[in-house]
């Protein structure tokens, strides 16, 4: 493959309304393009019919009354479509894509990252993120994820049938890892979340590339920045109102609409990817439930506090314990930990990639 002028298709969540789900794929597709030295890699445009569904206007009358009734506040009262629109359109459109009914041009597919494998996410296993399609004479996992999901014995059937025909494998989480390494006769190897394999400076670079997107201008230069996913106001409020204390700075909150939760000074609602990355950089402090607010304050070198959240949450305590990181905040020590793993990741991706 060395000399081949291949095409790379990568399959994702690439269109997802989320920081993480993006950056993920821009990350992916970033790492393999510069190892490659190619510009012939491509998120390929498929999107889970579950996942559109959730997009949808029909997908809000699902629930109780109750949820419906904030969904509809949340959709016209806080302007949520329109600033989601604001975060994420404009970022999705500039994606490099592939249409997929043009995969059978791709020598080399890679399914990976996020949770691709989570049977919760794409309402059962969807046989297009295992690379179920085309004719690559490759085929790799690049950090493919199920979350916290535990597949059933019907499922891991579909895995045996599919990563066979995998050339490399790597994924996320050692939880991921436990559950098809008894399934299939192939390593298994646990590698970074994409946006830990690049590093802050390219981070940084990639924001100054796009300074044209970052059009927040009302950010004070000290800032508490807080990120959370899900509706819990009510026990944030307190560590808002404890952690503005402590320091003595405004919080100010990233949201997809413009509800202001108590304990917050200012709403930042439809920031897109490039600012969320500058607002994380720039904060003095993070509060976070959320794994890659926790991975971008982890690579930037932000101080954060993490939020423990309900559930199965194996993504953000094998990070964490990866990097022996504790309430010292040691940052040396951490960077030197990401590092070593950047660096055998790399080793790894380029053997998978024959580059």
């Amino acid at each position: 493959m060395k000399n081949l002028n291949s095409i790379v298709g990568i399959i994702t969540y690439h269109k997802s309304l989320s920081y993480g789900a993006c950056l993920q794929a821009i990350a992916t597709q970033e790492c393999v393009r510069k190892l490659m030295n190619s510009d012939e890699v491509y998120l390929i445009d498929y999107v889970n019919e579950y996942e559109a569904r959730q997009k949808s206007w029909q997908f809000i009358f699902k629930g109780t009354i109750k949820e419906i009734a904030v969904t509809m506040v949340k959709r016209v009262l806080f302007r949520n479509e329109f600033y989601k629109k604001r975060a994420f359109n404009e970022f999705i459109c500039n994606e490099k894509v592939i249409p997929f009914d043009s995969v059978d041009k791709c020598s080399v597919l890679i399914s990976g990252s996020d949770q691709i494998w989570n049977g919760k996410i794409s309402n059962g296993i969807d046989r297009h993120f295992l690379l179920d399609f085309g004719n690559a004479i490759r085929k790799i996992s690049i950090a493919s994820s199920m979350g916290g999901y535990i597949i059933s014995k019907q499922e891991k059937n579909v895995f045996r049938e599919l990563l066979s025909k995998y050339d490399y494998i790597s994924v996320r989480e050692k939880f991921t890892k436990d559950q098809i390494e008894g399934i299939v006769d192939k390593n298994i190897y646990t590698i970074l979340d994409p946006t830990l394999l690049i590093d802050a400076t390219e981070w940084r670079e990639i924001v100054v590339d796009n300074k044209k997107y970052i059009k927040y201008k009302f950010i004070p230069k000290s800032y508490i920045l807080a990120f959370t996913i899900g509706s819990n106001h009510t026990n944030e409020s307190e560590l808002f109102k404890r952690y503005s204390e402590k320091y003595k700075l405004p919080v100010y909150k990233i949201m997809l609409n413009t509800f202001k939760p108590k304990g917050i000074d200012k709403v930042i609602p439809g920031a897109n990817p490039y600012e969320f990355i500058d607002l994380i950089d720039n904060a003095a402090f993070v509060i976070t439930n959320s794994f890659h607010g926790t991975a971008f304050s982890l690579n930037l070198n932000t101080p954060f506090v993490q939020i423990p959240v309900e559930g199965n949450n194996q993504r953000m305590q094998e990070l964490l314990e990866l990097v022996k990181w504790d309430e010292t905040m040691n940052f040396e020590n951490t960077n030197k930990i990401i590092k070593q793993k950047r660096e055998d990741d790399i080793k790894w991706l380029k053997n998978a990639l024959d580059v």
